[in-house]
């Protein structure tokens, strides 16, 4: 895998995320009481094998690489495109020489790195995105890649019909060839989408963005690349993802998936990448006052009536105190007595009176 490079797009300003995304930026929003949801792209990778991964953000980066450099640079090395002398010079110095033209959308994040992406040895590209929660070896679909000889490889999921609409909606034949791409589309015919990981050959992959220079387009891989390889008929291969995938793309989403994780659907806590601080581990807990609830230690046996939610350690919870069809972050404070269901208590929030659907 030596000719391929591992992107991470990191650049989504994280708008839906509503107030999950008012203090840090989305791919560092904790995730399942153990990690972030940027950081299972970057277990992916490092299980993968993969050698490196190109960074590619653009909104409070700071944070970004800070957390990066802390946590994960040990683990895989982590290149910071234009910001990668943050390994080696002053970090003040870095980011007042960096300047960098505004992106529009994920094909121009893939045009405004080119010198790290379509450089030797690389001759492909696997695009990941820091908001999907799953996990995946990419050498097997590396491989299917290259046998196929595949200008693009992209990967699909099966889901039921009604929220394709939220999706690109793909057709795949009996062959694993693509035949229909259409991104969100209001009456869907097929139950697959996209999941926004690919792998690209370079070179087509970069004759196509030149050609969109000087056009009208949207600057997106989804909206204009994709199609207009599948219009000129490349060679464009789909991949299947058999397990859990989730696009963690509004806090709607994210609320459900905690509560999904609750019903055993998702990935499990012990398989999570473990990278948040602090010693007291979360489990599953059934007890006393706790009720199909994942909390850590100090919470099982305490005075709060906690039912079918998620709460990190590191939150402060009142006596007698209601939890319900909740996640509740590290850092927050609910008071005595108060109330909380079918919520999101963000991180650092204190909650001193009734918290009811306060999602985004």
């Amino acid at each position: 895998m030596n000719d391929l490079r591992a992107v991470l797009l990191a650049g989504g300003y994280g708008k839906r995320m509503g107030r999950l995304g008012a203090t840090r930026v989305k791919p560092v929003i904790p995730f399942g009481t153990r990690c972030h949801l940027m950081d299972f792209s970057l277990h992916n990778a490092q299980r993968s094998g993969l050698d490196e991964v190109l960074l590619m953000s653009r909104y409070n980066e700071e944070q970004l690489h800070t957390y990066l450099r802390e946590t994960w640079h040990a683990r895989i090395p982590i290149h910071f495109g234009p910001f990668n002398a943050l390994h080696w010079q002053p970090a003040e110095q870095v980011y007042r020489e960096v300047h960098r033209a505004d992106e529009k959308g994920t094909a121009d994040a893939l045009t405004q790195n080119r010198p790290y992406i379509d450089t030797p040895p690389y001759r492909h590209t696997l695009v990941l995105h820091s908001d999907h929660v799953y996990l995946f070896d990419y050498r097997d679909m590396y491989r299917f890649h290259l046998e196929q000889r595949a200008a693009l490889t992209i990967g699909f999921q099966q889901i039921p019909l009604e929220f394709v609409s939220l999706f690109g909606m793909v057709e795949v034949d009996p062959q694993m060839n693509l035949r229909a791409f259409v991104e969100k589309p209001p009456q869907p015919t097929s139950d697959k989408v996209f999941t926004a990981v690919c792998l690209f050959r370079n070179d087509i992959l970069y004759r196509y963005l030149e050609g969109f220079q000087g056009t009208p387009w949207q600057h997106d891989i989804s909206r204009d690349v994709i199609p207009r390889m599948l219009a000129e008929e490349e060679v464009i291969k789909c991949y299947p993802f058999p397990d859990y995938w989730e696009d963690i793309g509004t806090a709607h989403r994210y609320h459900r998936a905690h509560m999904n994780l609750l019903q055993g659907i998702g990935v499990p806590l012990e398989d999570m990448p473990r990278v948040l601080p602090g010693g007291e581990q979360c489990v599953l807990t059934e007890t006393g006052r706790v009720r199909k609830s994942i909390v850590p230690a100090s919470l099982r046996e305490g005075p709060a009536h906690i039912t079918h939610s998620v709460v990190f350690a590191g939150a402060t919870v009142g006596e007698g105190a209601l939890i319900e069809n909740s996640v509740v972050l590290p850092g927050s404070r609910i008071a005595p007595g108060v109330r909380v269901k079918d919520s999101i208590v963000c991180s650092h929030e204190v909650i001193e009176s009734d918290f009811i659907g306060r999602l985004e």
